[in-house]
């Protein structure tokens, strides 16, 4: 099994791959602030965030999460 292949195993047991991930502009609309607030929140660490390249994407189920535990 390659190393590509293993990550994809590991990555499949955390997160439902059949997840579309949301943009910043889709998390700003769920959250109801701006696309500056989603930023800052993701500069501080306070959103659960996953990058590619220079995009930065929020899972749904883990922001839902994430506003349930605050």
């Amino acid at each position: 099994m390659s190393i590509k292949q293993q990550n994809n195993s590991i990555v499949k047991q955390f997160v439902n791959i059949n997840e579309k991930p949301l943009k910043v502009e889709e998390t700003a609309e769920l959250l109801g602030i701006g696309r500056w607030g989603v930023l800052k929140r993701i500069e501080r660490g306070l959103l659960p965030t996953h990058k590619n390249g220079r995009r930065w994407y929020v899972l749904k189920s883990e922001l839902m999460d994430y506003i349930r535990n605050q």
